[in-house]
């Protein structure tokens, strides 16, 4: 994690830094426990603490991903997303298709914008 000027309170943890990443945020980050050993209350309740985290976006993508128990788009993380993906975390329970959720998840966040599909083999 790279670490840049920030001087005013980490909004997850209310410590005051003058670092970017928040230091006390990223030494619990660097510790937790792994997924698979929480409940799923346990996860959705982490999930909801990292969400105004001030460390690395990817760190907290990573960390999400492991929580819901599955791959997820950066616009699934906006409020509209955003109960869902604590519900996956709950129940580790998945959308059958990933890609009709996808389409979906992307036309609520961009609604009436075209949304290029490229499908491989």
């Amino acid at each position: 994690m790279k670490q840049t000027a920030w001087n005013k309170d980490c909004p997850r943890c209310r410590l005051f830094t003058a670092m970017m990443p928040c230091p006390r945020c990223a030494h619990e980050f660097q510790n937790r426990r792994p997924a698979a050993e929480m409940t799923g209350e346990e996860r959705a309740v982490e999930m909801q603490t990292w969400d105004h985290a001030v460390i690395d976006f990817g760190d907290i993508h990573q960390r999400i991903e492991e929580l819901v128990g599955r791959s997820v788009w950066t616009h699934e993380m906006g409020s509209n997303g955003w109960p869902r993906l604590l519900e996956e975390a709950r129940t580790w329970k998945h959308p059958d298709d990933l890609l009709a959720h996808v389409l979906t998840t992307a036309e609520e966040a961009a609604p009436g914008k075209v949304i290029p599909v490229i499908v491989g083999d």
